[in-house]
Formats: C-alpha cells, sequence, structure tokens
C-alpha cells in the first residue's frame, strides 16, 4: 500500500454522523410515542411491550456512539481512536488481529492481548490503514467478513489520509 509504514488517518464517510443522528432521533421520537400510546390505552400490564424496544435503543446507542470509532490516527507507534462519545489510545505493539464483529461485517474488531481495544465502521481505506498497522507490528494481523467485499463496489473514496506533519506554529502555541 502506498501508505504502508507512514503515520495515516482513517475516517468513515462524511455522512455518517448526519445519519446516526437522523436514524437516532427518529427512533427516540417513535419511542417516547409508542410508550405515551400504550400509557394511555392499555392497562398496565401491557405498558412493558414498548421497554423491549427502548431497551434495544439503548444498547445501540451505547455500542454506536460509545463504541464505534468514527477516525482512526496512527502515528508515534499509536493507534489514536475517536467515536462520538469516547476516545482512547491503543501501542500498536500491543495489537494482535482485527476481526468482522459477530453482531455485523459493518464493523472492525481490533483486539490486544488483553482483549477488545476498538470498533471502526469498514470502509474504503481501511485496508490501507491495516497495512500501516502491520508495517509497524509484524504480528499484527486482520480479516475482513463479507460487508468488505460489499463496500468496494460502492462509489466513493477511500477514506485514508496521510497525516502531515505539525508545522512549527503549531507547536509553538
Amino acid at each position: 500500500m502506498r501508505h504502508a509504514g507512514a503515520e495515516t488517518s482513517y475516517k468513515l464517510y462524511r455522512f455518517y454522523p448526519v445519519q446516526i443522528c437522523l436514524a437516532y432521533g427518529l427512533l427516540a421520537v417513535s419511542m417516547v410515542l409508542a410508550i405515551h400510546k400504550a400509557v394511555i390505552n392499555y392497562p398496565s400490564w401491557k405498558v412493558i411491550w414498548p421497554v423491549f424496544p427502548a431497551f434495544g435503543f439503548f444498547w445501540n446507542t451505547y455500542w454506536i456512539l460509545g463504541r464505534v470509532s468514527l477516525e482512526l490516527k496512527s502515528k508515534n507507534g499509536e493507534v489514536h481512536w475517536r467515536s462520538p462519545l469516547r476516545r482512547g489510545v491503543v501501542p500498536i505493539s500491543e495489537l494482535r488481529h482485527a476481526r468482522p464483529a459477530k453482531f455485523s461485517g459493518s464493523f472492525q474488531v481490533y483486539e490486544t492481548g488483553e482483549g477488545t481495544a476498538f470498533v471502526a465502521g469498514v470502509w474504503k481505506g481501511l485496508d490501507g490503514f491495516n497495512e500501516n498497522l502491520r508495517a509497524s507490528n509484524p504480528h499484527f494481523s486482520y480479516r475482513f467478513g463479507r460487508q468488505w467485499k460489499l463496500v468496494q463496489r460502492w462509489p466513493g473514496k477511500a477514506r485514508i489520509m496521510p497525516i502531515e506533519p505539525e508545522s512549527v506554529a503549531d507547536n509553538a502555541a
């Protein structure tokens, strides 16, 4: 790959955060309406049924907003990941492998010797980012699921970019 061993950045497509906010906004409104209707129109024991979708909504909110990385950066021997609600740093030397998520092939799970380090969405350019990690850590391996083949056919460009060195003015600030 052209960026192998270099400091690189990988991002999901630009519309992804907007898509997630719209989807969760619509889900939240529909859940409130369903619970409101259940409380007004049904006996108390039937109110429990809208609680199941509410539990699913909050579980998915935790995963999508708290665990799935929107941006990955590899620099100075570390991977910096950022999700909408969390962020973290993992040394590249600790990464062991990346595999498709069990619950969805559209997510890539990066693991260390201690367990899951972070989760990233699969989009064009992730193979280049993984090759960069493999160039920095020969023990790192990865594989993609079926979603990867589908993503390669979609329109759009690869979202891997070299990280530009910081200028002297940025360091002085």
